[in-house]
């Protein structure tokens, strides 16, 4: 966003960010360092004894994984300074891990007794569906007996041959009456007793067991982030066309005038800070880019040229520095979840939750102010040198 907003090429990014970026992980070590030296680093540290390859489900599709992950990465590093876009090289790359995901599946398979067992009985499953449905009421029937004892109100009683109804709707299975209204249930407890007779449950339990590292990554897909990204956008946009980011780039250029230091410290700090309200860091990256690209500051006569390139650079290590801040939802990386009720675990705090790691949202500020005013001071005083040694 910054090299397409400001027209940089990759390299040159490249050139005024590293030394930043550098001084910015010295001064979140030593931070870290004076944190947690005293009472939660120990003098010794004893390695399990453990062979790594014992730990991996999947040896080779973890060497095939790593490789591509790091070819990847490679060329989307090295075909960015000559203005590839980093599409062009992930997009076919993750259909090719994904095709080699569904082959190495299909190689390995070795049916198992549960396979074998949920194939050869699939049509069973479904045969004896209203045998299913019938065990399922009497286990509701059983499960609210007690409720119904409080009540006083009387068990179903079976019904006699002569005076069994004909008539599907009076006696939908044929089997009991009752004098009391059936047992309501929930809507969602009824579509799950569906599935779980139904074909379709038995087709994807086929597929799962069929394909299982492929189907593990769907599930693990960031679904999420796709409405996410997009509503960013929209939200920033809409800013623009109501006049706010008028508004906001005059009330910038105000403030800072035409410092280079002010430039550099206010855009660095407000990034920071508009990572935790704005919806991640790249809400706020989205967000300053228009605010700097804007006439009202970045066209006012007699500015220094150099001024929209530390603003810029300002904004690079500020909203990078800001993802790791003082609350869960300043990155994608540091947020619980995105729209939780659809249960995405793609993000940090659900991958410690996976393994019995609770953080809480006061304990991650607190944890992360020292480190945060560290690299926030270090690295805008770097960028703000960088800016000044380096030509125009």
């Amino acid at each position: 966003m910054l090299c397409e907003g400001f027209k940089v090429n990759y390299l040159a990014f490249s050139a005024y960010t590293v030394f930043p970026f550098l001084a910015c992980s010295l001064a979140g070590l030593i931070a870290l360092y004076l944190q947690f030296t005293k009472n939660h680093i120990p003098k010794k540290v004893t390695a399990p004894q453990v062979d790594p390859k014992s730990v991996l489900l999947d040896p080779v599709g973890a060497i095939a994984g790593s490789i591509a992950l790091l070819t990847t990465l490679v060329l989307i590093t090295g075909t960015g300074f000559v203005g590839v876009q980093a599409w062009m090289i992930s997009m076919p790359a993750a259909v090719s891990k994904a095709m080699f995901d569904l082959a190495w599946d299909l190689f390995r398979d070795k049916p198992s007794e549960g396979n074998e067992r949920a194939s050869r009985s699939g049509e069973e499953e479904i045969e004896m569906h209203h045998v299913n449905t019938g065990e399922l009421s009497e286990a509701r029937h059983s499960r609210s007996s007690d409720h119904r004892q409080l009540t006083h109100r009387p068990k179903r009683q079976p019904v006699e041959a002569e005076t069994a109804p004909t008539d599907s709707e009076d006696a939908p299975n044929g089997i009991y009456q009752s004098s009391t209204p059936p047992e309501v249930i929930s809507l969602s407890t009824y579509l799950k007793e569906k599935l779980d007779n139904s074909k379709l449950r038995v087709l994807l339990k086929s597929f799962v067991d069929k394909f299982p590292t492929f189907s593990a990554t769907l599930r693990r897909l960031p679904y999420a982030l796709l409405p996410f990204a997009f509503s960013q956008f929209i939200l920033v946009e809409a800013l623009s066309y109501t006049g706010w980011i008028d508004v906001f780039s005059r009330w910038l250029a105000i403030v800072v005038g035409f410092s280079l230091p002010a430039t550099v410290f206010v855009v660095g700090v407000v990034s920071v800070i508009l990572c935790n309200v704005s919806g991640t860091n790249i809400g706020a990256t989205i967000l300053l880019v228009k605010i700097l690209q804007h006439p009202n500051f970045a066209d006012r006569e007699g500015m220094p040229p150099k001024l929209l390139t530390g603003g810029m650079l300002a904004l690079a290590v500020g909203s990078n520095i800001g993802a790791v801040s003082l609350t869960f939802s300043a990155s994608l990386a540091g947020s619980p979840q995105l729209f939780s009720s659809l249960r995405i675990g793609l993000l940090w705090r659900a991958i410690l939750r996976q393994k019995g790691i609770t953080v809480t949202a006061m304990e991650f500020a607190k944890w992360n102010i020292l480190p945060l005013l560290f690299m926030t001071a270090t690295g805008c005083a770097v960028a703000l040198a960088v800016v000044t040694i380096a030509p125009t």
